[in-house]
């Protein structure tokens, strides 16, 4: 008779099977040993199959949290629900859901208007990744402009070295291009006359590829309007205090005659998604220095 009732296990021994079920579900279906990872994603537009895309991307996994960044620059963030495994929330807040049907492939994740196939390696007879050109503009300030490009050769975001270009035009000794091999994304570029000289300077922000990688500046000063000269921007830990609660996530932009950082600062316990410490921001001013330009902190506030 007992042999007859085992399968009528608890309720409670189900929940902790089920519950076992899927860590091992999870643990084999993401790659060993790595929290970021080139991966190749099939897009499906939510009722329309015949428009999917499909290409190389980056796909990471923190602490529950995933990150995917498609070849076009798109990011889609998850963050877990806490009670229920396989489920999560977007940026937008709307509900999403990893499926299965991968198995150790790779993963499904159905959004609200997408899915998104995460295979862990391209199927056969998928082409070659190309040079994708992902940042182009041109800035103009006081007659002297600025051609910015960025473009990722042989990999799909996320991934591989990105190669920014810098061409001047309009200075009177040399307009010879900077060209800067990054392990980071373009996220904007600026023109601005920080100090005011009658010369301009270029502000490229460039944003790294770990969910916690500080944020990142490429920047040029037009000397006397001759010719360019890199603007050097002291490193956080030069000054220990900027450190505390810092896990990245970094935003730069002008404003007036100032450069600003911003970042959330994040107490013990925290989250990535969800930063308890409110924002701390940086005004720089620009000065020339000995053997450069460097930017200077003028005014640390938190808020």
């Amino acid at each position: 008779m007992q042999a007859r009732n085992a399968p009528h296990r608890p309720a409670r021994i189900r929940r902790l099977l089920g519950l076992i079920g899927s860590f091992a579900l999870l643990a084999t279906a993401v790659p060993a040993h790595a929290d970021t990872t080139t991966a190749h994603c099939r897009v499906i537009p939510k009722g329309q199959p015949a428009q999917a895309t499909a290409g190389e991307c980056s796909f990471s996994q923190r602490q529950g949290f995933v990150s995917i960044e498609l070849a076009n620059g798109t990011r889609i963030e998850l963050a877990p629900d806490e009670q229920r495994a396989g489920v999560y929330k977007d940026a937008q807040g709307r509900l999403a859901t990893r499926q299965r049907g991968l198995g150790s492939q790779g993963q499904i994740y159905k959004l609200q208007d997408q899915t998104i196939e995460v295979r862990w390696k391209a199927p056969a007879g998928s082409p070659a990744p190309k040079a994708a050109v992902v940042f182009d503009q041109t800035l103009t300030l006081q007659g002297v402009s600025f051609h910015v490009t960025a473009v990722r050769a042989g990999s799909g975001a996320g991934s591989g070295a990105t190669q920014v270009r810098i061409q001047p035009s309009g200075l009177a000794i040399t307009n010879a291009a900077q060209t800067l091999a990054v392990n980071a994304d373009v996220v904007n570029a600026e023109v601005a006359d920080l100090d005011v000289d009658g010369s301009p300077e270029v502000y490229v922000y460039l944003r790294g590829r770990t969910p916690e990688a500080p944020g990142q500046l490429l920047a040029f000063a037009a000397n006397n309007r001759k010719s360019l000269s890199g603007i050097y921007l002291p490193a956080l830990g030069n000054l220990p205090e900027l450190l505390t609660g810092y896990r990245g996530r970094d935003e730069f932009a002008v404003v007036e005659s100032r450069l600003e950082r911003r970042f959330p600062v994040y107490r013990a316990g925290d989250a990535l998604e969800a930063p308890g410490g409110g924002m701390r921001q940086i005004s720089y001013r620009l000065e020339r220095g000995e053997a450069s330009w460097q930017l200077v902190v003028h005014r640390v506030s938190h808020y």
